[in-house]
């Protein structure tokens, strides 16, 4: 009875209305029934004429009160099925009125999941790859078939882009999956909308959907947009594939974006994997991971680090810390220094791989850090500063190279006067430490600006005396910043280091400087500040990285963006009169950090990209043209379920071409193949790394019973998998009736009307003052009278 009833209401609309309509049916049958009531009969003179007058006209008063309550009732049917949005199959086709060309919509989820391998070792995508041409191949010749990819970023619908059979079977002979998640959803939901805005064409549609029905967080969007469709055509729908247990790399995260070390000494890269399995969680597995570092022009591994997690039953993410060593002297062996190589600059690609599972292609992550040997830091002062042991670049040149000048360290400071700030200068600088802002004029903060916009770092300090009081001016205009720097210092209200202000602890510090947030409150409690500079930043002016523990709570240490660089204001002077800060252990940690992660996260291009972005590029890929894809990442051949090592020379991949947007350029197409991009020709000639979308890795389904409950009211059914072109009977178009049903409803109106006061014989008193001349005249008339 059930199925019957969800057949029923394929074919209406709002099958509650009729429903409701349905009952309503019974309203004039009970007014009627009412009016029959048999009451007590008082017998009389005159009843038995009355008697003998309806014993003679019973069989027709009878009639005409069932005719009356047949259109009443008609009438409310009539009503509510018009209401609620009835169709007819097949009767315009055959009086010609259609054409029998249809329009057939083949929608293969194509995402990450897909490339999972079921229990045969065939990836899922040849299953729905080998419907989708049996499909085609029973399809007649006038069929005309798009095809749309579902996989992220799906591709967008436009009805005119069909195909003939045999161009849509060689487009799905050389199909392959994709890498990203699936974005079934809003593909679906695009389609119902375009078959539901162009007339007629619900009555030919006939869309297949062809996916595994993973990735279980997303899948609601799915489900509206299938029932929606079955809505508006008709839906054959492949059955979901079996679950598979996997393990990925969700994320692969160095610690510092820049690798800073000499050619003699040791160093180690620390970075942060993220791993997640999905499958039956209460197993305990191993899963054994390896991390390397390689120079991204040198093949082979420098350094590898090997690990291995034990899951315990429940768990479902883990987090795994580990240090790649590096050796300088592996380094130094290679011979491949580029110019300038006593600056270093060499792109370190990190790479980390556990063992092989059901879905191969999200166990490899790789990032790109930076290897230097050396940092060059500009000191922008007075001359001769540095001779007082008290003097700010004294404190600076103390904290940046702590040792013998003689020895070689990773970071160089280099003493610049304001008056020398030009663009010769300032090329050879990595950051520019700002002590003197008020002796820096117009030009220098114009070069400075074009530092930071090429992804230097500018660190302005307040000066513990100024000439020029209104330098901030300058540098909200120059830098663009939208600060506002104070010109007057305020002072604690006590003297001494007790009773000045302390910093705000706050539990979190800011991102380049998380390094530090295990002892983040220790070693901001000693710090005390006497004098600072007011520094108000405006809304989404930038971030407060430092600020006074007081009622004001005004910010001490702000950072902002400024191209691909970073600009910092720092509101106390290296000074003991401002601030103990430079005798304190935050001070050392503070400057190393904050040149290491923002000058590293300058180089390292525009942040994470995952398979289907379309990054935005900065002023570091202003020369190139175009994106080349370079093999240096593992990926997954999704025909065999094998892996292919892409530095194999025989791997080629895409070259995507850039163009120019506002902010900078982007790729015309989106990055959809994993790897390494270099932009060509660029002088930088940094990468961009693209990994798997680990979203798209959920190689869990829904179950089929789900499905059929979720869709129970729509059109559609499920592809035999034996015989997938089973479902492909052409059904007959279907037509709305409601607009016939209501003029129906309205003749059924006028009709009961127009019956009913018919049969209530009754006469107005001005037809019966016609009547009564009418005989009177025809009594006069007759012969004889006089």
């Amino acid at each position: 009875m059930n199925g019957l009833l969800a057949q029923l209401t394929n074919y209406l609309a709002h099958p509650g209305i009729a429903i409701a309509g349905a009952g309503a049916v019974a309203i004039p049958i009970v007014i009627h029934l009412l009016t029959r009531w048999h009451r007590h009969v008082q017998p009389w003179g005159a009843m038995s004429f009355l008697l003998q007058a309806y014993r003679r006209q019973r069989v027709r008063l009878l009639m005409e009160q069932y005719l009356l309550l047949a259109l009443r009732c008609l009438t409310i049917l009539a009503m509510a099925f018009a209401l609620a949005g009835p169709v007819l199959s097949g009767w315009t086709r055959g009086l010609g009125l259609q054409s029998a060309e249809r329009l057939v919509c083949l929608v293969i989820d194509d995402a990450l999941s897909s490339q999972a391998l079921d229990s045969t070792g065939h990836a899922r995508f040849e299953t729905l790859r080998r419907e989708a041409l049996a499909v085609i191949d029973a399809l007649e010749s006038g069929a005309r078939i798009l095809v749309l990819r579902a996989g992220r970023p799906g591709e967008s619908v436009d009805l005119e882009a069909v195909s003939s059979p045999a161009e849509a079977r060689q487009q799905f002979e050389h199909i392959v999956p994709r890498y990203g998640r699936s974005d079934l959803g809003q593909v679906l939901a695009d389609l119902g909308k375009k078959i539901e805005q162009r007339a007629g064409l619900s009555d030919q549609a006939l869309v297949v959907v062809l996916s595994d029905f993973s990735q279980l967080e997303s899948v609601d969007s799915r489900w509206s947009a299938l029932a929606t469709l079955g809505r508006v055509g008709r839906v054959l729908v492949s059955r979901p594939a079996e679950p598979v247990p996997n393990t990925q790399i969700v994320s692969l995260k160095p610690r510092r974006h820049v690798v800073l070390s000499a050619w003699s000494e040791p160093t180690t890269v620390p970075v942060r994997v993220h791993l997640q399995r999905f499958g039956d969680a209460s197993l305990t597995e191993i899963t054994k991971l390896d991390v390397s570092a390689q120079l991204a022009d040198v093949p082979g591994s420098i350094a590898e680090s090997h690990r291995e997690h034990h899951w315990v039953a429940g768990q479902t993410q883990a987090m795994v810390q580990l240090d790649v060593p590096l050796n300088p002297d592996a380094l130094g062996r290679t011979g491949v220094r580029r110019a300038g190589a006593e600056r270093g600059g060499w792109p370190l690609l990190v790479r980390a791989r556990i063992g092989q599972d059901r879905l191969p292609a999200d166990d490899v992550r790789v990032a790109a850090i930076e290897f230097r040997t050396v940092l060059d830091v500009g000191l922008i002062a007075t001359p001769g500063a540095n001779t007082t042991a008290l003097a700010p670049r004294w404190w600076l040149n103390l904290a940046l190279e702590p040792f013998d000048a003689d020895q070689r360290w990773a970071i160089r400071s280099v003493n610049v006067e304001p008056s020398e700030l030009d663009e010769g200068v300032v090329q050879s600088l990595d950051a520019a430490l700002v002590l003197r802002p008020d002796l820096v004029d117009e030009h220098g903060w114009r070069t400075l600006s074009q530092l930071a916009h090429r992804g230097g770092v500018v660190w302005i300090f307040a000066p513990s005396a100024s000439i020029r009081p209104n330098w901030g001016e300058l540098v909200e205009r120059q830098l663009a910043v939208d600060w506002t720097v104070g010109i007057e210092p305020q002072s604690a209200e006590r003297s001494g280091w007790a009773q000045g202000w302390t910093l705000a602890a706050d539990t979190i510090p800011p991102e380049p400087l998380r390094l530090l947030a295990a002892d983040w409150s220790q070693l901001l409690q000693p710090v005390r500040v006497l004098q600072r500079l007011p520094v108000l930043l405006q809304a989404g002016a930038g971030q407060v990285w430092l600020r006074t523990d007081d009622a004001e709570q005004q910010p001490l240490l702000v950072a902002a963006d400024l191209g691909d660089g970073h600009v910092l204001m720092l509101g106390a002077a290296i000074d003991p009169a401002w601030t103990n800060l430079p005798m304190k252990p935050l001070f050392v940690p503070l400057l190393h950090e904050t040149l290491r992660s923002l000058l590293g996260e300058s180089s390292r291009g525009p942040g994470p990209v995952v398979s289907g972005d379309r990054p935005v590029l900065g002023q570091r890929w202003a020369g190139a043209r175009e994106l080349v894809w370079k093999p240096e990442i593992v990926v997954n051949e999704p025909e065999t379920g094998a892996t292919q090592d892409t530095q194999s020379p025989t791997v080629q991949g895409p070259v995507v071409p850039l163009r120019l947007i506002a902010t900078g350029l982007e790729p015309v197409e989106p990055l959809d193949i994993p790897g390494v991009y270099w932009g060509q020709p660029a002088e930088g000639n940094e990468p961009i790394v693209v990994n798997v979308d680990s979203a798209g890795g959920d190689t869990r389904t829904v179950a089929p019973e789900d499905i059929e409950q979720r869709l129970q009211a729509a059109n559609w059914q499920w592809i035999d998998a034996d015989d997938p072109a089973a479902g492909l009977a052409q059904s007959p178009p279907r037509t709305s009736m409601s607009w016939p049903l209501l003029w129906v409803a309205l003749v059924l109106i006028l009709s009961e009307m127009c019956l009913a006061r018919y049969f209530s014989h009754a006469v107005s008193p001005t037809k019966v003052a016609l009547w009564q001349r009418w005989i009177l005249r025809a009594e006069k008339d007759k012969p004889g009278r006089v």
